[in-house]
């Protein structure tokens, strides 16, 4: 069973993609996801923010309803990340470098200082 703290990939599909990111539902572009969404309109309508792309490669966050914290907790692979939402996009999670993310909490448990930062500048600790 999943925390609602977790991170998770919900769908992807029109060139973006739906993710919980902690607390909060997010749709950021996937310029790979070049098929059909799995999960309805409506579902992706539920997000919290949508991050719209210009011309220059950066772009700017639309909120439903309130704006969001500047940062916030979430969890992946029982460990402790603080994400950011930034001005490109990125929210500071890499679903892709989650495989080694075991590695990672080793050097955690071995470490004496605690929490302490990575080369991707993640804030993370050992839940």
């Amino acid at each position: 069973m999943s925390s609602a703290n977790e991170y998770a990939l919900l769908d992807s599909g029109n060139f973006q993609k739906l993710e919980r990111v902690g607390p909060y539902l997010l749709v950021r572009p996937a310029l790979q996801a070049i098929w059909k969404p799995m999960l309805p309109e409506s579902e992706w309508k539920r997000a919290d923010a949508t991050f719209i792309r210009d011309e220059s490669g950066k772009g700017e966050w639309q909120f439903k309803g309130k704006r969001l914290p500047e940062q916030w907790n979430a969890e992946v692979s029982k460990l402790r990340v603080v994400v950011r939402l930034t001005d490109f996009g990125h929210i500071g999670l890499f679903p892709e470098h989650f495989q080694e993310l075991d590695l990672l909490k080793a050097a955690i448990q071995d470490c004496k200082e605690k929490p302490f930062k990575v080369l991707n500048l993640l804030l993370i600790q050992a839940v």
